[in-house]
């Protein structure tokens, strides 16, 4: 999904989405690894675990 629909700003598009009869749009911000550990640097105790499947996904664990 990366880089498809209309980019709104650096990591960030407007996507067209479609579920079931309905077709709306949504924004998606693509978060780097570097991001949400700044993002996450008040949390303790902080796991990112990387999920492949037909995308990069990441599981995120942290408690504040």
């Amino acid at each position: 999904m990366f880089g498809k629909g209309e980019r709104v700003e650096e990591g960030t598009f407007r996507i067209k989405e479609e579920f079931k009869e309905h077709e709306f749009e949504e924004i998606h911000h693509f978060f780097t690894r570097e991001e949400a550990s700044k993002l996450l640097a008040d949390f303790i105790n902080i796991k990112i675990e990387t999920i492949n499947q037909h995308h990069k996904y990441w599981k995120v664990i942290a408690f504040k």
